[in-house]
């Protein structure tokens, strides 16, 4: 466009000097016209010149890096210590935090008899008693990991510290039990049925350690249980050698209600196995610089 001015112009001087001293009329407003359409075409001849830079959009601020190992800490577990007492204890953890997980469970009560035998007879308020029955119960902790975990590997054993609760409910129907006299051959005994509740808080250390999928989970601690029960007494026999309804027996179904309280000990070892073998990172264990990762801990993708 410039050039084609240039050649018009020159191509109006050109027919001037063979003219000589004639001018015609639109001649004065020619340079005029030329200044107008270089001030509107210089403009658009910078812009297309101009560098044009796009800059990226920021990516969403999210606390896991998405598709790192997205499950670590999801562990299906099992009570393996409480297994061979009187109950088959299932528990589901994962992971809400860098070092923080919530962790529930659910179990099933089943009647030990081994073990009761094994006790002693038991007193009325002997809280050896759940061992006869059958029932569930239901687990809610929360964990704080307490060693520093860094972005590539984990510590051998993960300490944690953990505050848990939890209900049971357990029943027995029928179930004679022997209280013994100054004979020892001669005995009172009592054939009863009972409803059993647990209601506990307890407050555990533990320390969890992982190979692959697998993993082991210690964990001992102390707490408060409350156990209310309702008692019914359907017959008593005295003075017997055998428990069992004679012609001495005496029907009754007599109901008593009782409260106990008592400090526990919690302690067990659990085995785990990760939902796959895969880990959850996040941004604030990430390195300085990604790509210059440390030489103690590398990459183990």
């Amino acid at each position: 466009m410039v050039a084609s001015l240039l050649s018009l112009c020159g191509a109006t001087a050109t027919e001037e000097s063979v003219k000589g001293k004639e001018m015609h009329p639109n001649s004065v407003l020619r340079p005029f016209l030329f200044a107008l359409m270089l001030l509107l075409v210089a403009p658009a001849m910078g812009w297309a010149q101009a560098d044009v830079s796009i800059e990226p959009a920021k990516p969403p601020h999210a606390k896991r890096i998405k598709g790192e190992r997205p499950n670590q800490l999801d562990l299906w577990k099992i009570d393996l210590l409480q297994c061979g007492v009187n109950e088959v204890r299932v528990f589901y953890e994962f992971q809400r935090r860098p070092h923080s997980s919530f962790e529930i469970g659910v179990g099933g009560i089943f009647k030990n008899r081994f073990w009761f035998d094994r006790t002693g007879q038991p007193l009325p308020l002997s809280g050896e008693r759940p061992m006869l029955a059958n029932g569930a119960g239901v687990y809610l902790s929360f964990r704080q990991y307490m060693d520093k975990k860094t972005y590539f590997k984990e510590p051998v054993f993960r300490s944690y510290f953990s505050p848990m609760i939890f209900y049971r409910y357990s029943t027995y129907e029928n179930e004679w039990f022997m209280y013994t006299t100054s004979d020892p051959g001669i005995n009172d005994c009592l054939l009863q049925s009972e409803k059993i509740h647990q209601v506990a808080a307890v407050i555990r250390f533990g320390w969890q350690s992982s190979y692959g999928r697998l993993a082991v989970d210690f964990y001992s601690g102390m707490g408060f249980k409350f156990i209310p029960s309702t008692r019914t007494t359907h017959v008593f026999t005295p003075l017997t050698a055998v428990c069992a309804v004679n012609s001495t027996s005496i029907a009754m179904d007599e109901q008593n209600t009782f409260s106990g309280a008592n400090v526990i000990f919690n302690a067990g070892v659990k085995l785990g196995i990760r939902r796959n073998n895969k880990e959850r990172h996040y941004e604030g264990d990430a390195p300085a610089n990604p790509s210059e990762p440390d030489a103690d801990s590398p990459p183990q993708f």
